[in-house]
């Protein structure tokens, strides 16, 4: 017997040992074991009753739910509110926007639990994310709406690197938040779907539930910065969470982890466990935002519907939006120069034709655009975001590039690839400040104060040690 065979067989064995209950209490008294659970009126137990054994069942949609898929929809969706305010309350605070995600290992089994959580009034939940609901194309939306949320939903895209099932997210939005799907924000090399969640009175800010697998590697890192870069372009509040799979509770992955977040601004706010067992603590379930001032809470309720613990975090209510602490740079990129072949294309270059000009102005703009085109087909000008602009001068992207490839290698253990990045990063930052400084002498030839500020600055009038 599968697993959802087990849910069909053991959903309909509950509601005939109910109904059997309720026929050898009726004689006792009319406040039986089923008006305690159901209600006063026995029309929801007859409903539930008759509906388990019903072949079909044709939902709003006009699809078609087995007998089967049937029960499992019936037991997420049935009349939580008897157990509500007893049954997984999590202690969050009474005020603010609530938003959470739980790797909820596998959904269908876990929608009755679920719609207990959401469902009670004491959590007051306006968001959660889930990750690893493990579903395939042919599970329908329909069997796992809840009532009261919004449901968006993006199963595992099978790619080059990853070939297994599994994974999934989907995401619960209470009813009556304006809310958008931002699919232009996602991409099928990371597991993740974003909202854009639009308050009364507010601006609006994105929310991003993402699962990392734990054999992810550099690629995985290459594509979440691309990632991350479309999502701050945008200009707006962040939250971003779910299971990353890597463990901040270990000061070596947490350092590592932390500096490479570090230029996108976002801040880890989780500081407790998220996953226990009888011979481990990890926190591996991770919150991220860009505005810490908007949140006023962090929590992590020790509940056992998955083995992880779901995380939440409360925001402010008409919160202000984020102060942006980026800027863009231009530069010219030397990754691909060929001082040889630049040399020659300056060579070869049609000069004569300025000669048809009569006009000095005419002359010096033909004459300029040619050598510019020929500059931006050798140093192609380009933009980069930095976090501020009291960054060293000489730190360009292409050393900003090149410290990244040397510090993914060496966390690979690969030493010949992390030696040979590691002297690249040493020349390109040797010849960055060479070019800097020679450029700062030769336009301050005739200020010896500001040829002498620098050599303070490089330490050449420090004393030295004993």
């Amino acid at each position: 017997m599968n697993d959802s065979e087990k849910t069909g067989s053991d959903l309909t064995n509950q509601h005939i040992n109910l109904h059997e209950k309720s026929d050898e209490n009726t004689n006792k008294s009319k406040t039986t074991t089923n008006e305690q659970s159901f209600g006063s009126s026995s029309e929801p137990l007859l409903s539930s009753y008759s509906s388990v054994f019903n072949n079909t069942t044709t939902n709003s949609d006009h699809s078609i739910i087995t007998d089967q898929e049937q029960s499992v929809y019936l037991h997420a969706n049935s009349d939580s509110s008897m157990s509500a305010p007893q049954v997984l309350k999590l202690d969050l605070p009474t005020k603010g926007l609530k938003i959470g995600h739980l790797n909820i290992q596998g959904i269908q089994n876990k929608l009755d639990q679920l719609s207990l959580m959401l469902n009670n009034s004491h959590n007051d939940i306006h968001i959660l994310g889930l990750s690893e609901t493990k579903l395939k194309d042919f599970h329908q939306d329909n069997y796992f709406c809840l009532d009261n949320y919004q449901l968006f939903r993006k199963d595992r895209v099978i790619t080059r690197e990853r070939t297994e099932q599994g994974g999934g997210i989907i995401v619960y939005v209470k009813n009556g938040i304006k809310v958008e799907r931002r699919k232009d924000l996602e991409m099928n090399e990371i597991e993740c779907v974003w909202v854009e969640v639009f308050p009364k009175n507010s601006h609006s800010f994105l929310v991003g539930t993402i699962y990392r697998h734990p054999n992810d590697g550099v690629q995985w890192n290459e594509n979440f910065e691309l990632l991350i870069e479309n999502v701050l372009e945008k200009q707006k509040e962040i939250y971003l969470l779910g299971d990353f799979n890597r463990d901040l509770l270990n000061e070596n992955i947490k350092r590592a982890w932390l500096e490479y977040i570090e230029p996108f601004s976002l801040k880890q706010q989780v500081t407790t466990p998220t996953r226990k067992t009888a011979n481990s603590q990890t926190l591996i379930d991770h919150i991220y935002c860009n505005n810490e001032e908007n949140i006023s809470s962090i929590r992590v309720p020790e509940i056992g519907i998955s083995d992880h613990f779901p995380i939440f975090l409360t925001r402010k209510t008409n919160c202000s939006s984020p102060k942006s602490s980026h800027y863009t740079i231009s530069y010219r990129s030397f990754k691909n120069f060929s001082e040889e072949e630049f040399l020659n294309e300056l060579q070869s270059a049609p000069w004569d034709v300025i000669k048809v000009f009569e006009d000095a102005n005419d002359i010096l703009d033909t004459w300029s655009a040619m050598f510019m085109e020929i500059v931006n087909r050798h140093l192609p000008l380009k933009q980069h975001r930095v976090k501020n602009m009291q960054q060293p001068k000489w730190l360009t992207p292409d050393i900003i590039e090149a410290i990244k490839a040397r510090d993914r290698h060496k966390s690979l253990n690969d030493e010949a690839q992390y030696k040979l990045w590691r002297n690249r990063v040493t020349n390109l930052i040797k010849q960055s400040k060479k070019a800097q400084y020679t450029a700062i002498i030769q336009e301050n030839d005739n200020n010896p104060a500001s040829v002498w500020k620098l050599f303070k600055e490089i330490g050449i009038n420090k004393k030295p040690k004993d």
